[in-house]
């Protein structure tokens, strides 16, 4: 399973999986360079990079068992600790209290979105803080670059996903804006009616 987006966000019975892979940046709120995979069954891969483990250095292969068998070389220990200090700081804080905000938030964002003419928002009916749109006529890249002249960052383009975005029909005009809504968000931090109606009615791009 694909868990990068999802990794942080919400309790998954693990049984029904072989493995999910997970990324340190996203909802964990870790720093980027540190990513992982856990297990729910016995099902094990095949390692991909050989080399370099450390644990068993005279031997020219790749150990069978255990972590090492997938962790070759040298690893990105900055990275581990910081990844170590966010997981420490979401048990402390708690999934229910970052997911009511993020979950508030991520409401209002869409309820103002789509009063807006000319704003398309992806959204499917159960979905987390990660919300796309298009603007009629505007380029993604376009509506990054003005907003993120307005201090807003955001992303635009194909998401690693260009099939998603051939699915949706977003994939010739360039893909999509995606906003992601996180913990440290505010009401003040979100897209407001103002600027996308400037970017829309006014020409401003």
């Amino acid at each position: 399973v694909d868990g990068s987006q999802m990794a942080g966000l919400k309790l998954m019975d693990m049984n029904r999986v072989d493995a999910l892979i997970f990324s340190g940046h996203k909802s964990l709120y870790g720093p980027f360079g540190v990513a992982g995979i856990a297990f729910g069954t016995a099902w094990r891969p095949l390692p991909i990079l050989y080399g370099g483990t450390g644990t068993q250095s005279e031997s020219l292969d790749m150990p069978t068992e255990g972590h090492s068998r997938y962790e070759a070389g040298s690893h990105n220990i900055s990275a581990i600790a910081g990844l170590n200090a966010s997981l420490k700081w979401l048990h402390e804080t708690g999934r229910d209290v970052i997911n009511t905000h993020t979950d508030a938030l991520t409401n209002q964002l869409v309820s103002e979105l789509q009063g807006i003419a000319g704003v398309r928002v992806f959204v499917p009916r159960q979905h987390t803080s990660i919300v796309s749109l298009t603007v009629d006529g505007v380029a993604p890249q376009a509506v990054e670059a003005t907003l993120g002249a307005q201090n807003i960052a955001l992303r635009a383009g194909l998401h690693c996903a260009p099939w998603a975005h051939e699915w949706a029909g977003t994939l010739r005009s360039g893909g999509t804006v995606r906003v992601s809504v996180g913990y440290f968000n505010k009401k003040e931090n979100l897209l407001t009616n103002s600027i996308i109606s400037v970017i829309v009615t006014d020409n401003y791009l």
